[in-house]
């Protein structure tokens, strides 16, 4: 079996992409499912800019984890500094879920 080009991949998502926009611009679509299409949308563009920037640097799979990992600490730093400003509510229950993640992360790697 013959493999599959990427630019067959990218026309396919591109023609579902434009199906799934028009849809929406008909009001077909339930707007209940558009958090997870954006979800798994943002993931594949964060990690295809993740494996270009680590092919970049020229280190393989251990590129992509440190790039990554910053781009973790970056999201982290911006929404520590949002608390203390006050800019972000501590209300928030993500926040909680974050800090559990933190607690996670800092008995893994202690």
């Amino acid at each position: 079996m013959a493999e599959t080009g990427l630019g067959e991949h990218v026309r396919s998502i591109r023609s579902t992409l434009q199906m799934i926009d028009q849809q929406i611009a008909e009001k077909r679509v339930p707007l209940s499912g558009m958090d997870e299409l954006k979800r798994e949308i943002d993931n594949m563009r964060l990690r295809i800019w993740a494996i270009m920037a680590a092919d970049a640097e020229g280190g393989g799979p251990a590129a992509l984890d440190r790039f990554r990992l910053r781009r973790a600490v970056e999201m982290n730093h911006r929404i520590v500094a949002d608390l203390e400003s006050g800019e972000l509510s501590p209300a928030y229950a993500e926040l909680k879920l974050l800090n559990e993640l933190g607690q996670r992360i800092s008995r893994l790697v202690a």
